[in-house]
């Protein structure tokens, strides 16, 4: 294809892109991929509502890929943009990872997707770099908030908030 549109594929996609981040997909479906009703108001919820926000000492349960136990601050990185706040040591709370967020392991102290599993970009290299790692918390970046004090426990599967940033 041409350059010229290849360039104007690429702006249309990021021009697109915003309307397309808040939306929420089942973890599987059987044809064309609908989004979930839900995804606004956790959305909604996790900007600054208290609804669905987890009290002190609520326990979310994923799968544990990657064994360790780390009490730290927790950050929420809905974007690879938004991952220029984070501050070393705390717990990473995202949707998921890619190949282009591994710069961000370096600085972690442990990470939790909402997507994953066993093979997933985000289990394989927190195992890499020894961070306790659990996947597979739904409405991980909704129920936590930035600076939440956390418990990731990679050996058991859980995220346990021990106090919000609001209490």
């Amino acid at each position: 294809p041409p350059l010229a549109w290849i360039r104007g594929r690429a702006a249309l996609r990021r021009r697109v892109q915003p309307a397309f981040e808040d939306l929420r997909f089942a973890e599987m479906s059987v044809g064309r991929p609908e989004p979930e009703a839900e995804a606004s108001a956790c959305r909604a919820d996790s900007a600054g509502a208290t609804g669905s926000t987890p009290d002190a000492a609520t326990t979310l349960r994923g799968m544990p890929v990657s064994h360790g136990v780390v009490e730290a601050r927790a950050r929420v990185v809905r974007t690879l943009a938004d991952a220029a706040a984070l501050e070393s040591g705390e717990v990473m709370v995202a949707p998921h990872t890619d190949v282009g967020w591994t710069p961000c392991f370096t600085l972690v102290a442990g990470l939790v997707t909402e997507l994953g599993g066993l093979l997933s970009h985000g289990a394989v290299v927190a195992r890499e770099y020894g961070l306790p790692c659990v996947v597979g918390i739904a409405n991980a970046t909704a129920l936590v908030r930035d600076g939440d004090m956390v418990r990731l426990d990679g050996g058991a599967g859980t995220l346990t908030v021990l106090s919000s940033r609001s209490g």
